[in-house]
């Protein structure tokens, strides 16, 4: 209803009754009209709200000039903040339905339209063919979370850069800004999907102003993770300028925007991060939020992606890589699971591809074992470890004396120093130490792809 339709009806309280509502953001104010031209503005995101928790103050501060349709990658989904609070709310259909009218209202408040693509988000990928319970969930919980930060696979690559083609070849638009990426794997899977797409096909670039936003609260979280991804993506050939847009003037009104969100979190609880965040790259004490304006695109992506990757990971990526070749042939594989992989499923048949003669055991924390019986199979012995330090210094000295057995450590960033020490008393075990299994399956990746490539060539020839 309009403010006027509500005063005719209500004189006597409305402006006390609206006031009261809009002060505990039990409703909210829309703008009905606005000029006609404005300047199209395509805004990709990963999931509801990603756009609202990086951008909202420059989309509030331009939304007369700019005409912005938000495009939502990853819809699907059972995320909300009951998860923290282990409540058992985890209905796709209801949560994904809430989530979406949650995006609308907030692209309505700037005069634009909502476009939600569908995809599953991480999370819910983990485990989408089963109906979560709550005691499901607290079984998984620590494998759930290990699998939003892993690297997506190629299948799922390819449905998104497909999508994100359709998308951009059906709306019209004068700039299309996505996200640069952060410590989760639908921002990066959604620049990749995003840069993929317009590098495979050049006509969707033209006559179009392409923009990368830095992710919050992720800018104030993880900032090593935007330094790694922009000297990434200039490795690749990505050359880009930065934009610092000044939001002090808009800062509440974004955090109005946001709050919109209230399935996700409470504005009390991001309020923090987001102002950290907007601090984070400003002139002395300025708020602003981070643009970069591309100025060229790469002529080629890898198949494989566009994943960060500090000194450290590339060096296990060099490791992984060198203690795979030296024990292809091996008969007896030892993997050592102090965390979940988060994908235990794929990676046991990537460890088949990169193993074909080995038999696997497997040594695992409760967590990790959970997951891996999940997936039982004949060739794949697991033997459940205790929690904490004690148990694993107990296996420790096992090995120590046990059959020399090419062994796989995965132990998350945390204890990764810890890990390579304590892998020293058994010295005659070929091991490789890795944070987390994204490292060795992309490894193991490049080794298909470039087996295919060869076959690929044979045929031809």
């Amino acid at each position: 209803m309009t403010l006027q339709e509500l005063h005719q009806r209500f004189p006597e309280n409305a402006a006390e009754v609206v006031h009261t509502l809009w002060h505990r953001e039990l409703c909210e104010f829309v703008e009905t009209t606005f000029a006609p031209g404005r300047r199209r503005v395509l805004v990709i995101e990963p999931h509801p709200d990603d756009a609202a928790l990086s951008i909202a103050g420059v989309m509030w501060s331009r939304r007369h000039e700019c005409e912005f349709t938000l495009a939502t990658m990853a819809g699907r989904s059972n995320y909300t903040s009951y998860y923290n609070l282990e409540r058992e709310y985890f209905d796709i259909e209801r949560v994904a339905a809430l989530r979406r009218q949650e995006s609308q209202l907030f692209v309505s408040m700037l005069g634009g339209r909502h476009v939600d693509i569908g995809r599953t988000d991480a999370a819910l990928r983990y485990r989408d063919n089963v109906n979560w319970s709550l005691d499901y969930f607290r079984r998984t919980k620590m494998a759930i979370a290990v699998a939003t930060s892993r690297t997506a696979d190629p299948v799922e690559r390819s449905k998104w850069s497909q999508d994100v083609q359709s998308l951009l070849a059906s709306t019209p638009s004068d700039e299309v800004w996505f996200p640069l990426g952060a410590p989760h794997s639908d921002h990066v899977l959604t620049m990749n999907a995003c840069l993929a797409a317009l590098v495979s096909n050049p006509r969707l670039v033209e006559g179009r102003e392409i923009k990368i936003f830095q992710d919050v609260p992720y800018a104030a979280r993880t900032p090593d993770f935007s330094e790694e991804m922009l000297s990434t993506l200039a490795g690749v050939g990505v050359k880009m300028v930065p934009e610092s847009v000044p939001i002090a003037d808009v800062f509440e009104q974004k955090l109005r925007l946001v709050s919109v969100y209230a399935s996700q979190f409470k504005i009390r609880a991001m309020r923090d991060d987001i102002e950290a965040s907007a601090g984070a790259h400003g002139r002395g004490s300025a708020l602003s939020e981070l643009l970069w304006t591309v100025r060229e695109l790469p002529s080629r992506v890898d198949e494989g992606g566009i994943v960060p990757a500090s000194i450290d990971k590339q060096e296990q990526e060099r490791a992984a890589q060198q203690w795979l070749a030296r024990n292809r042939d091996a008969r007896r594989v030892r993997v050592l699971l102090l965390l979940p992989t988060g994908r235990w499923a794929s990676d046991l048949s990537r460890l088949r591809q990169a193993f074909p003669k080995a038999h696997f055991e497997i040594f695992a924390s409760p967590a990790a074992a959970s997951e891996v019986r999940e997936s039982p199979s004949g060739d794949v012995d697991l033997v459940p470890v205790g929690e904490g330090t004690r148990a694993w210094a107990l296996l420790a000295l096992k090995l120590v004396v046990a059959k020399p057995v090419p062994t796989l450590f995965h132990v998350g960033d945390k204890r990764l120093q810890a890990a390579r020490g304590l892998s020293r008393l058994w010295p005659l075990s070929d091991t490789v130490v890795v944070s987390s299994m994204n490292r060795l399956m992309r490894v193991v990746e490049r080794g298909s792809l470039a087996t295919r490539e060869q076959a690929s060539e044979s045929a031809a020839t």
